[in-house]
């Protein structure tokens, strides 16, 4: 799940995968016609693999990939349509920031650690 760093997106939700059919000369792509969820195996060093899998809750506090500091509201596992990263924080938490609700996939927000 990527998100847009400004502007609109298009709605996965409102495609009609009925309508898609995989070519019939290459049946074993038939997996890639259908809405689901796609893992990747992708080798990621050690001392990285911590910073892609932040430890997140609802109420953290947190700053996006863009700079922007918010509170995390809701926190859900990758359903639908969605493209995890193996040993990465794939889930999709929603942040509010000032007031506004934005999404995010979990790689892409840094925990705030509180202060004494």
């Amino acid at each position: 799940m990527s998100q847009p760093a400004s502007g609109s997106y298009f709605p996965l939700d409102d495609i009609d995968w009925t309508q898609i059919e995989p070519i019939p000369e290459y049946p074993e792509a038939s997996e890639w016609f259908s809405p689901g969820i796609f893992d990747i195996n992708m080798p990621i060093h050690p001392s990285y693999k911590d910073v892609l899998n932040p430890q997140l809750a609802i109420g953290d506090l947190v700053e996006t990939h863009t700079g922007e500091i918010g509170l995390v509201v809701d926190k859900k596992e990758p359903d639908n349509i969605a493209l995890r990263i193996n040993d990465a924080n794939n889930n999709t938490y929603t942040v509010l920031i000032g007031d506004e609700e934005k999404t995010f996939v979990g790689y892409s927000l840094k925990k705030i650690k509180k202060t004494s």
